[in-house]
């Protein structure tokens, strides 16, 4: 059995870093993924170690991300005893994209590279 998620989008909200009791690094990322027509859907990925002490450190709402990990089940039962369900990532990497100018000016335009039109092709 294969348990692998890829998936790219914006933060929703600044990274929640927190210590476990064993002192352990976690933080939180709330992703927005783009589902096509006017559609986002919300993956909560938790990141461990050192990349997420990286992610509490470098990233902010609305920096853009690209997420690998596995699915996780972290359903519960509230104190009504209604079961809830809810999956999450858990991450094995981040990418982090460009990062947005911290002044709000507009960030340098990328170059667009193009190949050279060939009008003389043999055929």
């Amino acid at each position: 059995m294969i348990n692998n998620v890829t998936f790219s989008g914006r933060l929703g909200a600044d990274p929640e870093l927190r210590q476990t009791n064993s002192g352990d690094a976690v933080t939180t990322l709330n992703v927005a993924v783009d589902a096509g027509k006017d559609q986002t859907v919300w993956m909560r990925t938790s990141v461990w170690g050192k990349t997420a002490e990286l992610c509490g450190q470098y990233l902010k709402k609305g920096s853009y991300v690209v997420i690998n990990g596995r699915l996780t089940d972290d359903s519960y039962t509230n104190k009504d005893g209604v079961k809830v369900n809810k999956i999450g990532v858990k991450a094995f990497a981040v990418d982090f994209g460009p990062r947005q100018p911290e002044d709000n000016t507009a960030a340098a335009p990328r170059p667009v590279i193009s190949a050279p039109v060939q009008d003389d092709l043999p055929f």
